[in-house]
């Protein structure tokens, strides 16, 4: 699939580090082998990555494969979100938006205008297709229009279901049992597979729990892992391999942690142990006590004026009494 180059070679040296080492802090998952080329979200296929080696892998890929979609790929990786937190300069800006300018022409070649003029054709014989213009001579035989066969291949699969496996789709009656390996999905326009219907499974009887296409027989839609809390901690357990420890229950609690549990709160409504007391008692989540020095937003302010407090919309929330103490 890819080139033979040194460019592969040191992507690869990379992907393998990366799985051998344990990622501290902040980290980007990565396919090792791009939607686009036809990899699959499988975690044999995925990898965590430093936001550093992250880009420096979408860098190689470009020199490894001549697929344009890889450029745009990599002018992805100039995007920062909440999420992703990356860094770019003015000269690997300049490279990565030139390379995205060659993969939209190349996208965008053929389209537009390309075929204007022209006239569909096939040979009835050999349903051989092509676009002909006026000023050409048809050959021989030709009819206008679209060859039965691929009339057939648009229409004859109404109400059938696609399915996948490594690069073949098939087409299936409603109800009919798939071959082995066959994923629910269909092919993209460069052949890559696109999948359909992915969940969570989980079983009954060990609690193992995947997310998949196709679920094992016997398994359970859902997750086997939930989140419990005893009010002040929360933590995940698998209730079919653990049993609920004393004084916990189902859920998560709203409560932050020691800083904000020590810290009492000042509101319209009263004093507080804690902005989590608070919530316990008037609902909401404690992002309402974070940044003081801005305002609510219109939905708090109608929970606030059900609750019998009206505030000004123009106020800070430290103006409007919200403070700690």
């Amino acid at each position: 699939m890819f080139k033979e180059n040194k460019y592969t070679k040191w992507y690869f040296e990379i992907i393998n580090n990366a799985k051998q080492t344990k990622k501290l802090g902040y980290t980007e998952r990565h396919h090792i082998v791009p939607r686009c080329l036809g990899g699959r979200y499988v975690k044999e296929n995925l990898v965590y990555l430093t936001a550093r080696e992250h880009f420096i892998c979408h860098l190689l890929l470009v020199k490894m494969h001549d697929y344009h979609g890889l450029k745009f790929a990599l002018l992805r990786m100039l995007s920062c979100n909440q999420h992703q937190q990356r860094k770019t300069n003015s000269r690997w800006y300049e490279y990565i938006k030139r390379l995205n300018s060659e993969a939209a022409k190349i996208r965008s070649a053929g389209k537009g205008g390309y075929h204007k003029g022209k006239s569909i054709y096939h040979n009835p014989e050999t349903s051989e297709e092509k676009f002909i213009a006026k000023e050409e001579l048809i050959p021989e035989g030709w009819i206008k229009g679209w060859s039965p066969k691929r009339r057939k291949e648009h229409t004859g699969n109404k109400g059938k279901i696609g399915y996948v496996k490594m690069g073949v789709r098939i087409n299936l009656e409603p109800g009919e049992v798939p071959p082995e390996g066959f994923i629910r999905g269909g092919l993209t326009k460069n052949g890559s597979e696109a999948f359909i219907g992915s969940g969570w499974y989980y079983s009954p009887i060990t609690g193992e729990e995947e997310k998949t296409f196709r679920p094992r027989e016997g398994w359970i839609s859902g997750r086997s892992k939930i989140w419990i809390t005893n009010g002040e901690k929360n933590k995940q357990i698998n209730f079919i391999q653990e049993t609920m420890p004393e004084n916990y229950w189902q859920g998560i609690s709203n409560n932050p942690g020691p800083k904000h549990k020590i810290r009492k709160v000042h509101t319209p409504l009263g004093t507080f142990d804690s902005p989590w007391r608070f919530c316990e008692q008037f609902g909401g989540t404690i992002g309402i006590f974070d940044n003081l020095d801005g305002k609510f937003n219109t939905r708090s302010i109608v929970k606030f004026k059900a609750l019998g407090v009206d505030l000004d919309p123009n106020l800070t929330k430290r103006q409007l009494g919200f403070y700690f103490l």
